[in-house]
């Protein structure tokens, strides 16, 4: 599994550099992408609406440009629309309970990223509190404050969206990779929803 995810990651993340450009969403989608678009591609995709947002949810590995070990991936648009948040997650690791596949993954996507993306702001520590056993690393991630296992790339034009590769803890043993890429409009739709609920007092 390890390799296979490296490779396919290799294949199909963003040649983008984030010092030039956009973090572009990895897996052959684009920010030009519409949800009419995705309907169509995908035929099994689920819809929902959260909030002001509309989330369409691709579940497994059935499509040939996700990786084979996809639990799903997210994609959030927004009112008009458009492709704002893009959130791929991995199938569990089980059985893990030092984290030695999770990191394995997590350091052969993370440089996979890096030689698209450049050096990302890398953040790995646990045991800090709580869960300082070895082989309690998942519960550990799991736990505020006990660690991290996470690597972040900004937008050089706008620093609050970016991109995040993490690993993420459920259980002892068991635990999962995600990653995500969001478009600074993100960001602006929140704003702008915020600003007209207040402009409302």
């Amino acid at each position: 599994m390890r390799n296979l995810l490296g490779v396919a990651l290799l294949v199909m993340a963003t040649t983008a550099s984030a010092q030039e450009s956009l973090i572009e969403p990895s897996f052959g989608f684009t920010w030009d992408d519409k949800l009419s678009e995705i309907r169509q591609k995908y035929p099994d995709v689920t819809v929902e609406t959260e909030g002001r947002y509309t989330v369409a949810r691709i579940s497994g590995d059935s499509y040939s440009n996700l990786p084979g070990n996809t639990d799903f991936v997210q994609l959030t648009f927004s009112q008009d629309s458009s492709l704002i948040k893009v959130r791929w997650t991995s199938d569990n690791f089980t059985d893990d309970r030092y984290g030695t596949e999770g990191k394995a993954v997590f350091e052969d996507v993370y440089e996979t990223l890096q030689a698209k993306m450049g050096p990302g702001k890398l953040y790995q520590y646990s045991g800090i509190e709580l869960y300082e056993d070895s082989d309690e690393f998942y519960e550990c991630l799991e736990y505020e404050g006990c660690g991290a296992w996470v690597a972040f790339w900004d937008n050089v034009e706008n620093t609050d969206s970016g991109s995040m590769l993490q690993l993420k803890g459920l259980s002892r043993g068991t635990g999962y990779l995600a990653y995500s890429v969001e478009h600074p409009k993100l960001y602006e739709e929140r704003d702008r929803v915020v600003s007209e609920d207040l402009s409302k007092f």
